[in-house]
C-alpha cells in the first residue's frame, strides 16, 4: 500500500532545503549525504530524525516508514479520535478556565489614555486567556500520537487536577473572571471553547521546525476542525480551519465566517519538532490537490461527525425519520386512551422528518403534524431526552391554543389532499412539500 496519494516534497530540517521526497512509488525516502556527514552542523538535527522513526536500515542508507494499515486499525483509531475530541470538549472549560487572566492596572492605565483619545472607552478590564506552552504539548501528544486516550499525560493530569483543592480555587477564579466575557469567545459555550483550543494547537504546529510530520498533522488537525463545523442541519463542510471554495459558496454564514477568519500567530520555538512519527497519524489517508496546493485528510464520516456532535448538544438528529401511522394502544388499558384525531384525517404510513421546533404537548404526550400528509403522529418518549421535552413544554405553554390549531391544521391539509384540480387549496401539495425537505407539513409559517 502507497504511503502517500501522490508525491509530496518533504523538507525536514530547519532552514535547509533538500531534494528528497517521498514517491508515490517507494516507501521510504534517502537523505541528503550532506546532512549525514558527522561534521556537517545538520548532524545532529540528522540523529534526532532518525531516533524518531521505528525502522532504519543503516546498511541501504534509507529510513523507511511502515506500511499504512487499512481495515481494522483505521477504524479503530477513527473511534480513538472520536474520544478524543469528546475528551477534549467535555473538560474544555475546566481546561481553560483556570488560564483565564484580568489585564493589571498597569496595562488598564495605559489602554485607558490611548482609548479616552480615540473616544472609544468603555471602562471595563479586558479577560484574556493565557497561552500556556505546556498545555499546547499535552494537547498535541493527545491529538496526534499512539498513546489511547486513558493513557494519555493529559488524561491523567485532568482527573488530578479535578481532585487538587489549589486547582479547584483557580477554577473558581476562572470562572468568576468568566462571568464579566472573555474576549476570546465565551469558553463555557463547547464549540467555542474547542475552537480557541484547536487554533492554539495549530498555531503550536504552525510553529514547529519539523516538517516531516507537520504538514501531516496540519491535514489531521483540519479533520479535528471538521467536527467542530458539523451543524446538524445536513450541511456537508469539507473545510478544516481554512474556508475552501465549495463551503464558501454552499454553506458559509455569518457567524461560521467570523470564527474561522480570525488572525492565526504561529508559536514559534527554537527546534521544537512536536510530536514525531506515529501509527495513529500515518493511519489517515493524506491527499494534495496539485492546484490550490492544499492537503486533505480522509477519515471520519458525516454519521461519526453527528454521532460527537448529538453527544455534546442536547438536540435532535437532523435526518430523524418516523413513521405516519397510528399508535399502538396500551396494553392492559379497558378503554382506548388513544388521541381521537380530527375527522377526514388518516396516516399516510410514510416516514418523514421530525424537528424540535414543531413538535407540541398533548397532556403528557408528544406530537408532530406528518410532513406528507398532516396527520397527527405521536413521537415516542424514548427519542426525547428530557432537556428537549422541557423545551418543548415550556414553548407550548407559551400558547394556550396551539393544540386547536394544530388540529384545524391536520384537518384542512387531510381535506386539501382530496381536492379535485379546480377546487381551492390552502397548503402546499404533498409533492411540492416532499421536495422542500419533507421536514415540515404544510406552508413555513405552521410553528412559531
Amino acid at each position: 500500500m502507497d504511503f502517500f496519494h501522490e508525491d509530496i516534497d518533504v523538507n525536514f530540517t530547519n532552514g535547509l532545503e533538500s531534494n528528497s521526497m517521498i514517491s508515490k512509488n517507494d516507501n521510504f525516502f534517502v537523505v541528503d549525504n550532506v546532512i549525514k556527514k558527522e561534521k556537517s552542523i545538520w548532524y545532529p538535527v540528522y540523529k534526532e530524525l532518525v531516533s524518531r522513526l521505528d525502522r532504519f536500515d543503516i546498511s541501504k542508507k534509507k529510513m523507511q516508514f511502515p506500511e499504512i494499515y487499512w481495515g481494522d486499525e483505521k477504524e479503530a483509531n477513527i473511534e480513538e479520535m472520536k474520544k478524543r475530541y469528546l475528551f477534549l470538549a467535555e473538560n474544555s472549560l475546566f481546561i481553560l478556565a483556570p488560564l483565564l487572566r484580568e489585564e493589571s492596572d498597569e496595562h488598564y492605565n495605559i489602554r485607558a489614555i490611548i482609548e479616552k483619545q480615540k473616544g472609544s472607552f468603555d471602562g471595563k478590564r479586558h479577560i484574556s486567556l493565557m497561552n500556556d506552552i505546556y498545555l499546547s504539548v499535552l494537547i498535541e501528544k493527545l491529538l496526534f500520537s499512539d498513546t489511547k486516550l486513558e493513557d494519555s499525560e493529559i488524561y491523567q493530569k485532568v482527573s488530578d487536577y479535578k481532585k487538587n483543592y489549589y486547582y479547584g480555587e483557580e477554577l473558581k477564579k476562572g470562572l468568576k473572571l468568566l462571568e464579566k466575557g472573555c474576549i476570546e469567545g465565551d469558553i463555557s459555550n463547547v464549540d467555542d471553547a474547542m475552537f480557541i483550543i484547536l487554533k492554539r494547537i495549530r498555531g503550536y504546529i504552525e510553529g514547529q521546525v519539523d516538517s516531516l510530520n507537520k504538514q501531516r498533522k496540519l491535514c489531521i488537525l483540519d479533520e479535528y476542525f471538521r467536527i467542530l463545523r458539523y451543524s446538524n442541519d445536513g450541511k456537508k463542510w469539507t473545510s478544516g480551519y481554512q474556508l475552501d471554495e465549495n463551503d464558501r459558496k454552499v454553506n458559509l454564514d455569518s457567524m461560521s465566517e467570523e470564527r474561522f477568519s480570525n488572525h492565526l500567530i504561529p508559536v514559534i520555538m527554537v527546534l521544537n519538532r512536536g510530536e514525531g512519527y506515529s501509527r495513529f497519524i500515518n493511519s489517515f489517508k493524506v491527499r494534495k490537490d496539485w492546484h490550490s496546493k492544499t492537503y486533505s485528510c480522509l477519515g471520519m464520516s458525516e454519521e461519526d461527525k453527528q454521532d460527537i456532535y448529538l453527544k455534546l448538544h442536547d438536540e435532535l438528529p437532523w435526518n430523524l425519520e418516523v413513521k405516519c401511522e397510528m399508535e399502538e394502544p396500551e396494553l392492559n388499558s379497558m378503554i382506548d386512551s388513544r388521541l381521537v384525531r380530527p375527522n377526514n384525517t388518516s396516516p399516510c404510513d410514510l416516514s418523514f422528518r421530525i424537528k424540535e421546533g414543531d413538535i407540541f404537548v398533548y397532556g403528557k404526550s408528544f406530537y408532530h403534524l406528518c410532513g406528507n400528509c398532516g396527520f397527527i403522529v405521536k413521537v415516542d418518549n424514548s427519542l426525547l431526552s428530557e432537556g428537549i421535552k422541557v423545551r418543548i413544554r415550556e414553548r407550548c405553554n407559551k400558547d394556550k391554543n396551539l393544540f386547536r390549531k394544530m388540529e384545524l391544521i391536520s384537518e384542512l391539509q387531510a381535506l386539501d389532499d382530496k381536492s379535485l384540480p379546480h377546487h381551492k387549496v390552502l397548503f402546499k401539495s404533498k409533492d411540492e412539500n416532499r421536495k422542500k425537505d419533507n421536514s415540515t407539513f404544510g406552508t413555513t409559517t405552521v410553528m412559531r
